[in-house]
């Protein structure tokens, strides 16, 4: 009696009991193209390898940190390295929308429990600079307030990669100029851009400028005021000191960071907001 041939591969139940993933994750990520069966047979029997069950797991733990489907393809499209490296860099801008989300609600049990748990408002303090020209890659984007946090530095990860790609050298920080008023009921644009020196070309939706020297007017913002609401106080403090001096706005609001969140301590600057300006009787 002969020995019938090994049959190759695994079926959808066997490699969805191998992979951890059920038969409707298989259907959903055969569609999105993240995880395709080896092979379709008649009737559409799906046949799977078993070398795509470590993919397949990487999947299921990605899925697990509630990463969407698009940026589950960035990852999966990148090797070893490369791969953890972006998955790291999505999950440190979910920690920040989480703790801003946890800062606005502890401002929100000051502002309920009554004047005498209610916090002080900062200090804020505002200054004039001289910013001098700098090359800068730039892209714009539209988005909301919940997005606000991921999408800003996503793009000036994405922009940090493209000039290294060309042989640039970006600065250590990075700035987002808003055109128009981010707010969680709905999405507006900003421009986040990264200064650099070397030479850069333009590509896809990314420009390459020159941020003309100016004049600014300065607030520092410490790591523990820096999300929203409370942040908006230093924006009142800037256009009010520009107020008590004449001085007119020559451009956008803008947030400047030069650092990343773990590398600040609660009570140190970690952001700017800053405004173009023109000094009263010029220009």
């Amino acid at each position: 009696m002969s020995t019938p041939p090994p049959r190759e591969g695994l079926s959808r139940g066997e490699f969805a009991r191998a992979s951890g993933l059920s038969p409707k994750a298989l259907r959903l990520y055969e569609r999105s193209r993240l995880l395709v069966p080896h092979r379709v047979g008649a009737g559409g029997h799906r046949v799977y390898l078993a070398a795509q069950v470590e993919r397949a797991r990487s999947i299921r733990l990605l899925r697990q940190m509630d990463m969407p489907l698009a940026v589950v393809a960035e990852v999966m499209a990148q090797e070893g390295g490369q791969a953890l490296e972006r998955a790291e860099a999505w999950w440190r801008a979910q920690e920040e929308a989480l703790r801003s989300r946890r800062a606005a609600l502890a401002e929100l049990r000051l502002s309920w429990g009554g004047a005498a748990e209610r916090a002080p408002e900062p200090v804020w303090r505002v200054r004039g600079e001289h910013v001098a020209a700098a090359k800068v890659a730039a892209v714009r984007v539209r988005t909301d307030q919940q997005n606000l946090v991921a999408t800003l530095h996503g793009r000036a990860r994405a922009l940090r990669r493209l000039l290294v790609g060309q042989g640039a050298r970006p600065g250590p920080g990075f700035w987002v100029v808003y055109h128009g008023a981010v707010t969680p009921d709905g999405p507006a644009p900003i421009e986040v851009a990264v200064p650099f020196t070397g030479q850069a070309e333009p590509e896809g939706e990314t420009v390459i400028r020159v941020e003309a020297a100016h004049v600014r007017a300065v607030c520092e913002v410490r790591r523990g005021d820096c999300f929203y609401p409370r942040i908006m106080g230093a924006y009142r403090a800037v256009e009010r000191w520009m107020l008590q001096r004449g001085a007119h706005a020559a451009g956008p609001l803008r947030e400047v960071y030069e650092a990343s969140w773990d590398e600040v301590d609660r009570d140190a600057v970690f952001a700017l907001v800053a405004r173009p300006m023109r000094q009263a009787g010029r220009g």
